[in-house]
This record gives structure tokens, sequence and C-alpha cells, in this order.
């Protein structure tokens, strides 16, 4: 997305300039403090949205982490780090001795605590054993983060009151290790959330034996919501919320909600209010757009007061003593039309087929060939209505005749169905001309991440003279005894966000496999 900002070149939330500060905790056992990380020739810590972001730290072959290190084989070594006060929490993963000539190097290559939700499957049902699965699927229709928070509440229980199993070392000392409240709260706590002041927009999710990671991805984007997992350490970090207090270590999954919309009553109603407006702004806006051309002046979303806000972050190409590297990635659009299907409608089909069967094979057999009526009758499926198209005229008046022209889908979607409908929304969006940017910045200037900004956050980058916004989907912090540690950003995604046709459509299949479902008529 691209608008035009105009904000002062000073401003109050501007800090002076601090260097960029690493320490790295190493931990074991029971997340019982094991010192401190200072002689690493190099530590890489990367945060990013709503995946499982990695790490690593590399140390001489000597020193006494070494040695740790290499025990991930035989126990959980974990990795918390503080950047400009915001932690990075993870396990060393894999570990790797290095000889390069005399030089020996040990590097622990790290994964962080979103780890968990690769590891957490959604059961159809949490509550029964499962050897019985009823009901065949988990269907929730809410709002998303309390739908979220709802899937991880259930399986996390499930997991950790040992429900189907006996508690780890129940059968080493039975009277110890017993079923108990008190294992509720490790090593996962899920925070709650208020329901009724969920202002997030409602989406639809069916879940039978799905990771966590999986089972959320696609709405987390949509919403632009950041799910979370970090290590909570007693006596270290502040209470993580009001409405429970922990007393043990664990690992705290959370949500923050980076889409910056604006509500009018800050309830629940705000979210089912903006479902409403997104589902069918993209049908109606696109008949009023092509009367406005770029005008947002009749957008529905402004109308109302649902858009995000326009961010504060900025990066500025005069700022040439705060970048050290940038790069803007521009590109062309690969078509102005889209394509998708190959198969007809299943009625139409069988339409056809019933027609060829009471007329066609029907005079074949008064001539004693009535045989062919099945060739010719095979023949004519997927040929009426198996392909269906869609152009976006904007860019194709834009580009004109020498822009390319055709896209297609190669799946083998049925055509003229709202899978095809999605399906070429979806094309159109990724052969569209879209926009990178990523910058190594230099550290403390101009903004300090994790103070300034932070990942899942809208930030602005300057591009002759036009302001292009998007969210930081990546920031690398790295840190290394031969220079001040480098803060490389990521702003926006390779594969381009969803338009938002696609997404009402998303919504809208969600909503009908749920009914499917609830209306015994699912697959």
């Amino acid at each position: 997305m691209v608008t035009m900002l105009s904000r002062p070149r000073s401003d109050n939330r501007i800090i002076s300039r601090r260097r960029t500060e690493v320490s790295i905790e190493v931990r074991r056992g029971h997340m019982e403090l094991d010192g401190y990380v200072g002689d690493h020739i190099e530590a890489e810590f990367e945060f990013v949205a709503n995946e499982v972001a990695p790490g690593h730290i590399e140390v001489p072959a000597k020193s006494r982490w070494a040695s740790v290190f290499k025990r991930c084989d035989k126990e959980n070594i974990f990795i918390h780090a503080f950047i400009n006060g915001k932690k990075w929490t993870g396990r060393v993963d894999r570990c790797r001795k290095k000889k390069v000539g005399k030089k020996k190097t040990v590097i622990a290559e790290l994964v962080s605590d979103y780890v968990w939700f690769e590891s957490i499957m959604a059961w159809s049902a949490p509550f029964m054993p499962l050897w019985f699965q009823l009901p065949k699927k988990d269907v929730k229709m809410m709002s998303t983060d309390t739908m979220i928070r709802s899937y991880l509440t259930s399986n996390v229980f499930r997991l950790q009151a040992n429900l189907h199993k006996f508690p780890i070392g129940f059968f080493n000392n039975p009277m110890k290790n017993w079923w108990s409240v008190e294992q509720w709260m490790q090593p996962c706590v899920v925070l709650p959330g208020n329901p009724l002041f969920d202002t997030t927009r409602w989406n639809t999710l069916l879940a039978r034996m799905t990771p966590m990671d999986q089972l959320f991805k696609e709405v987390l984007k949509d919403e632009r919501l950041v799910l979370t997992a970090e290590a909570w350490v007693p006596g270290r970090d502040p209470q993580p919320s009001e409405a429970i207090t922990l007393t043990k270590p664990c690992i705290v999954f959370d949500i923050k909600n980076e889409r910056g919309v604006v509500g009018r009553t800050g309830t629940i109603l705000d979210g089912l209010f903006n479902t409403i407006i997104d589902t069918i702004d993209p049908f109606i806006g696109a008949v009023v757009g092509a009367f406005t051309a770029d005008s947002e002046k009749y957008s529905l979303a402004k109308f109302f007061g649902t858009d995000p806000k326009d961010p504060w972050v900025v990066f500025r190409e005069d700022d040439d003593d705060d970048i050290e590297e940038s790069e803007v990635i521009i590109n062309a659009p690969q078509a102005h039309t889209a394509i998708v299907g190959g198969q007809a409608p299943d009625w139409l089909n069988k339409g056809i087929e019933m027609l060829v069967n009471a007329g066609i094979q029907g005079l074949l057999s008064s001539i004693g060939i009535g045989f062919l009526g099945d060739l010719i009758s095979g023949e004519l499926s997927d040929i009426v209505l198996a392909f269906q198209s869609a152009t976006d005229e904007r860019r194709r008046e834009m580009f004109g005749i020498f822009g390319l022209p055709e896209a297609f889908e190669t799946s083998g979607t049925t055509a003229f169905t709202a899978d095809s409908s999605q399906a070429l929304r979806k094309l159109l969006e990724e052969t569209r001309p879209y926009r990178t940017y990523t910058a190594t910045i230099i550290d403390g200037k101009p903004f300090t991440p994790f103070v300034h900004f932070d990942v899942g956050q809208p930030v602005g980058w300057e591009d002759d003279d036009e302001i292009h916004v998007d969210y930081v989907t990546r920031i690398v912090v790295t840190d290394s005894r031969k220079s001040f540690a480098k803060v490389a950003i990521t702003v926006g995604d390779e594969e381009g966000q969803k338009n938002a046709m696609e997404k009402a459509m998303g919504r809208i299949g969600g909503v009908k496999q749920a009914l499917d479902f609830w209306m015994m008529s699912d697959d």
C-alpha cells in the first residue's frame, strides 16, 4: 500500500542515540540460570512475526559454553537474549563443531520458543481420548483473538493436565508425581483475554489434528495479529497479566493486535461490524472504484473509520548517516488477466451427460452404434464453463498493449465456484506490481528497534518523494566482537499481502465450511 505522509523532522518520541545492548543468558533444567555468554565470536537473533525465529551463537572451542551447547542431545539448553529490553527466548536446536585451519569453534543453532506452536496439535476433540475423537472437527466461528486463545487453552490443558497420560515421573515416584492443579501452569500458559472487548474481526477455523502454527497462519496474517511465545522467569520478569499470577518458570502465549484499526465502541461489536464492512467492501468497492479511479474517498473502510492509522516511523532517503545499506525491490506485473479452472461444475457435466444419454445415444442406438454414445459423453465433459477469467482493467490500461497478458493457475479447480473466485483474486495479487524494502540501519539511528518499532508493526519508507507503508516482517540483530551490533529490517512480504477480495472470499469460504459441518453435510 502507498500513502503520502507528512511528519516533522523532529519528534518528541525519538530518544537520544543509544547503542544496542545485547545480554545472553544460558539456562538449563527447569530454566535455572547457568550463566551469561560473554566470550562469543558472533551472536545473531532474528525477530519474525508468526513463525519460528532462528538464531545462532558461535563460541571458541575452549569456551565453557561449548561443552554446554554440545549437550543439547541430552538436556534442554535454553537461551534468553535481551536486546534493548526486548526478550528473545528459545533453545539450542542443533550444535556444530567447526574447524577451519587451526581455528576451532562451536556453533549453537537456535530456535525461538514459537517452536511450541509447531509441537502442539489441535485435536478435533481435546477432552476425548485419541481413539475416540468426536466431533470429527473442532469448528469455531468467533472473534479471531478469542478463537485462537480458545484453541490454545483447550489443547494446552489437555497436555498439561495429563488427561490421557500418566504424569512424567509417575512410575518412579507415584506419590510425588501425581495429578495436580499445579501441573496445569507448566510448561505453557495462555494469557486470558476478554471476549467482550475483543475488537478483532470474526473468522472461522476447522481443526483436526492440525499443528497450531499451521492452523493460525492465515488468520494471523490477514488480521495483522502477532502470536508470541516467550519464556517467563520468576524474580526476573514482571507478571505478564493482571488476570493471573505466575510463580514458576513457563512459556507464556499471548496475542498482540498490530492492525491499528479505529473502533467505535471498543467491544466485540467493533470486530463483528468490521468483519461485515470488510467482507462487502471488495464487492461494492470493485464497482465504485471503476468510476472513482484511485480515489479512496468512497472506500467503505475509510467512510466508517475502520482503516489502520498511518505509522509515524518513516525511513527517509536523505537519512544517509542513519542507513548503512538499503534496498527497494520493485516488481513488474506478470499479467493483467488471471485464468483458473479446467473442470466444469458437476451439475453442468451431469446435465450434459443426461442430454447425451437421452438424445445422441438414443439416435446412435437406432442405427446399431449406441456404444459410441459413451465415448462422446466423456468427451463433452469439462467443455462448457470449464474455465474462468478475471482482468485487472486498471493494470491493463496502465501498461497498455505491451503489458504481459495472461497467467493460468494450474491446480485444476472447478470454475465458477467460490474456490475459483478466490483463486482468481489470489493469482491477480501474485502477478501484480509491488514493492518491498530491506535496510541495515546504523546502530541507534534514526530509530531504535523494539523501542520505536517492532515486528508486525507498520512503518514507512521514502522512495522518490512517495511514502510506501507496509508491516515489519523481520528484524535481525547481529552482535560480534569486531563491531557494534547491526540491525537489519525487512518491511513487506515477498509473497505480497492478500487483497481485500481474497480475504473476503476466505471469510465466506470458512463460514460455508463451518455451516456445512454443523449441518452434517461435511465431506
